[in-house]
């Protein structure tokens, strides 16, 4: 297999290639939750993901080591529906939250993950207190929260 300008496609690319062109038969699948990379953090060779997302043709949801700004990007250029976050939920349970607000996010224990007990999965912090005027300004942002309902969240 070779790609539009010529160049050889590579075995891991071609196989995956391969499985969704053969997947696409598969009208049940609504989406494809595909992890981008390497999850050891083993660097990679270039990967043409958005070839999956078209041969797929329907809701693609990329994973690995996307952070707000990049999933945001990633939506908003079309090159995901959705965006997975594992580790970072891991050590921000309030995740959703945090990116809402621009929190900073809690650091993953590597240490800890994937253990085989609790430690790392239930004493990560929450968000206790945050400043009213700054959670206003992030709200404002979006021109459709108020203060009245600052008030109820």
């Amino acid at each position: 297999m070779t790609k539009p300008t010529g160049a050889p496609i590579d075995t891991a690319e071609a196989s995956k290639i391969g499985v969704v062109s053969s997947w696409k038969l598969l009208t049940l699948l609504s989406n494809l939750h595909v992890v981008e990379g390497d999850l050891t953090g083993k660097p990679v060779g270039p990967f043409e993901y958005g070839k999956i997302k078209t041969l797929f043709g329907r809701h693609y949801i990329a994973n690995n080591g996307y952070d707000r700004i990049r999933g945001q990007a990633a939506i908003a250029e079309g090159k995901a529906e959705a965006v997975a976050f594992g580790k970072p939920f891991i050590a921000n349970p309030d995740l959703p939250t945090r990116f809402f607000l621009d929190a900073p996010l809690t650091p993953v224990d590597q240490a800890t993950l994937y253990g085989g007990d609790e430690k790392g999965y239930t004493d990560y912090p929450i968000l206790a207190t945050l400043s009213k005027s700054s959670s206003l300004a992030n709200m404002n942002r979006m021109d459709s929260c108020s203060t009245e309902s600052y008030e109820q969240v």
